[in-house]
């Protein structure tokens, strides 16, 4: 049988360790929520370029529409 001392010092490293996994497990859904936000940012950031680049193209695209059709009114 383990002696008063040595069961308290195994309490304290079990709460200690408790103490430990919780802060690990806080710690790690922070990252995880940091990274889904970092991925969401950049995600929503190339999504828009792409957009922007669709617009430009598509307003480019009447600009010519307009400009051919004007000559041939003329």
């Amino acid at each position: 049988m383990r002696t008063a001392k040595a069961k308290a010092r195994a309490v304290e490293f079990a709460e200690a360790e408790k103490l430990r996994k919780r802060e690990e497990k806080v710690k790690r859904k922070e990252d995880l929520d940091r990274a889904i936000n970092a991925f969401v940012k950049k995600w929503n950031k190339k999504r828009d370029r792409e957009e922007a680049a669709k617009e430009a193209k598509r307003a480019k695209k009447y600009a010519v529409k307009l400009r051919s059709g004007r000559q041939i009114r003329r």
